[in-house]
């Protein structure tokens, strides 16, 4: 046996990294870390979507807006009717 690590072999692969080269290979990531890292920022992103939908008016405009800019900047200020 030599005492030697021969870089001309590719790495023996259990099943493991066979299911991992399965679901990574197809997608188009060559390395298996580029698709952890991609599925954990992606999933934040996601959620911080979806937590952030909350927030979102269906008329298409945000609630905050809906806010007179009268009340919030000068006080005794009477805004005319509209």
């Amino acid at each position: 046996m030599p005492f030697y690590y021969d870089f001309n072999k590719p790495p023996k692969s259990n099943a493991f990294l066979r299911g991992v080269r399965a679901i990574t290979k197809p997608l188009g990531f060559h390395r298996s870390y580029n698709f952890l890292l991609f599925f954990i920022f992606g999933g934040a992103m996601f959620g911080f979507g979806l937590a952030r939908l909350q927030y979102l008016d269906v008329d298409g405009f945000f609630a905050e807006q809906k806010i007179s800019k009268c009340k919030i900047t000068v006080p005794g200020c009477v805004e005319a009717p509209s």
